[in-house]
């Protein structure tokens, strides 16, 4: 699963992780981290990179019981330093406007459970057209939630916790305020960038490298390249995507070979600004890209809100090591999963598995997050493990990997460092 260089080198991180963890702090931006967050974890066994941190994550519906009593003491020591006042307090969430999604709606359940254990007494500003009065509604695990209008949602509140990414823009009733909000807006995607998230990762991984000699930041950045302007109708802009797609495998198939990883790389197109894996197309050659037809241009013409898609980052695929096949004669029949790991003020609180069993042979390259997929607990601290016949990694389960100081916990400390110096740059 793993090279011996790579297990190596992942042995002597986790001796020294205290001071490496020591060292990263040194670099922790006067934003500190963002209120919460959660990233997908794809784990080779051979290298481990986060592709994707949501600083305003859904999914807090498949947290345990455990986790949201964690997280709910994080959350109540982050109100009460930025606050610099006891609680209890009053929180306005802004939400998605999203009635329609299920898990979305117990996902907002999910969060007001975690609230109300942080000694929080939330309520729900309506973030779409304005609405007369106060509507509720019950999610499919059955809790009423009020959806207020959004001026009387904001009397008397502390602060505003953000559960909505912004795609869109700022809602209007938000422009003119003059409360705390958490997390900051600058982080929606009509402003963020997934390219300048991974440059911060870059260099907080080569300062690392610069401090510890057996430090090497390959095993935990994945080498992209960011094109703007591009418009996946125009022939000679899919022509630029294509060359700068063969320019990344070239590389990526002599550092496998300098390693001894015995794979064929694979790379992914995304939007730069999206989420909810829309504009993501996985490649597993660069001529791909200029045989797309009809269908693969729609998936790259927009993003969410409908959302014109004109910056592309092309990313390094990583495998994951998490798949098994449900039957061993049939190579179609494999199952891969990726951990998701949620955290609140840059620690790690938890997670879930996501899962896909459909998408044949390769699964362990592709994008999970996509139609088709599933949402699994990780299950609690008595039983560590899936209960899927997955792989164990370095001896871990991804439960024990997240219950565990190791290396998913300097990740979601790197993460949520570069989360913040994306907020509050060093001057």
């Amino acid at each position: 699963m793993g090279t011996k260089r790579s297990e190596a080198f992942f042995k002597e991180l986790i001796t020294r992780l205290p001071e490496v963890l020591q060292a990263l702090a040194e670099q922790t931006s006067t934003c500190g981290y963002p209120i919460y967050s959660s990233m997908d974890i794809r784990d080779a066994g051979w290298k481990i990179c986060s592709v994707d941190v949501n600083i305003f994550p859904a999914g807090f519906n498949l947290l345990s019981e455990t986790d949201r009593d964690r997280g709910a003491q994080k959350m109540r020591q982050f109100l009460s330093a930025k606050l610099l006042q006891p609680g209890p307090w009053n929180v306005t969430v802004v939400p998605e406007a999203h009635t329609n999604n299920m898990g979305y709606l117990d996902n907002l359940a999910g969060i007001l459970s975690l609230l109300e254990k942080a000694d929080v007494r939330p309520r729900l500003a309506w973030s779409g057209p304005p609405i007369p009065k106060a509507w509720t509604l019950k999610t499919p695990s059955g809790r009423e939630l009020t959806y207020l209008p959004a001026e009387e949602a904001l009397k008397g509140a502390d602060a505003i916790l953000l559960n909505h990414d912004l795609s869109g823009g700022l809602p209007k009733f938000l422009e003119a305020n003059t409360l705390p909000i958490f997390p900051n807006p600058s982080l929606g995607w009509y402003r963020r960038r997934k390219s300048q998230h991974f440059e911060i990762i870059s260099g907080l991984l080569k300062i690392l490298h610069k401090k510890f000699e057996f430090f090497d930041p390959w095993y935990f950045e994945t080498l992209s390249s960011t094109l703007k302007g591009i418009n996946v109708e125009d022939g000679a802009d899919r022509q630029r995507l294509f060359e700068e797609a063969t320019r990344l495998t070239k590389i990526l198939k002599q550092q496998y070979l300098e390693r001894g990883i015995d794979e064929e790389p694979a790379l992914f197109i995304k939007n730069d600004a999206g989420t909810y894996g829309m504009g993501v197309l996985q490649i597993r050659h660069p001529d791909e890209i200029l045989a797309w037809d009809r269908s693969d241009k729609n998936k790259m013409r927009k993003g969410k809100e409908s959302v014109p898609i004109s910056d592309f980052i092309l990313q390094e695929a990583i495998p994951t090591a998490l798949n098994y096949l449900r039957d061993p004669a049939d190579p179609t029949s494999r199952v891969a999963g990726e951990s998701v790991l949620y955290m609140i003020d840059g620690i790690p609180i938890g997670g879930f598995l996501r899962l896909h069993e459909k998408l044949g042979a390769e699964a362990q390259w592709k994008n999970l997050n996509q139609p088709g997929g599933a949402l699994e607990h990780l299950g609690g601290i008595a039983e560590p493990c899936s209960p899927r016949p997955f792989p164990k990694i370095r001896g871990l389960c991804p439960r024990e990997e997240i219950e565990g100081r190791y290396l998913y916990h300097f990740l979601a400390k790197l993460h949520a460092t570069a989360a913040g110096l994306e907020e509050c740059p060093p001057v």
